[in-house]
Order: structure tokens, then C-alpha cells, then sequence
């Protein structure tokens, strides 16, 4: 119900500019740390090669999730109303990268 009842105005244009590259490039990681995970379980086997592939995409995530909190704390320093709606959604995105790691 919070997209019904956004209005995009405020500083909705400015957060969506700034925080959509490093939302997609957080979403991308998480995505790719779940298939990993889920291509290694699928086989019942676990190798080498596959532990270091899964560990390079968990370092990959945590470096995402980054640039992700600080793009956040330069276009929203402190906590907004205007921006209560576009700040769930990101907390949204930030816990389920947080729940693959």
C-alpha cells in the first residue's frame, strides 16, 4: 500500500536518480550469491571452485551494500517524511541482501 499512496513529488526525482545504480548493482549481487547457492545445492555437491565463486559474490554483496548505505546517507542524511516511502523500500532491499550473506 506505501506505492498507492506515494505521490513522487518532494525529493522522490533526486533519490530515485542518485540510489538507482547502486539499488540495481545491490539487487544484481543478491541475485547472484542466491543462485550460487542455490546451482551448488541443486547438484549435492560443494567444491573448491564453488566455495570460492560463492565467497567472491558474498565479498562482492558486502562491498554493494556499501556503496548502497553511504549513497543513501549523502542523498538522506537525516530521516524524512518525503522520503519515508522510497526509505522502506530500500530497507526492503538492504534486509534481503543482508538475509544472503
Amino acid at each position: 500500500t506505501s506505492i498507492l499512496r506515494e505521490d513522487f513529488q518532494g525529493k522522490h526525482s533526486d533519490f530515485c536518480k542518485a540510489m538507482e545504480e547502486p539499488m540495481r548493482a545491490l539487487a544484481e549481487a543478491t541475485k547472484e550469491v542466491a543462485r550460487l547457492c542455490t546451482q551448488t545445492t541443486h547438484r549435492f555437491f560443494f567444491s573448491d571452485v564453488d566455495k570460492d565463486r560463492i565467497l567472491s559474490a558474498v565479498d562482492d554483496l558486502r562491498q554493494q551494500q556499501k556503496v548502497v548505505s553511504n549513497a543513501y546517507h549523502q542523498i538522506a542524511p537525516e530521516i524524512s517524511e518525503d522520503l519515508a516511502h522510497e526509505s522502506v523500500f530500500l530497507f526492503a532491499l538492504s534486509y534481503a541482501a543482508h538475509r544472503m550473506i
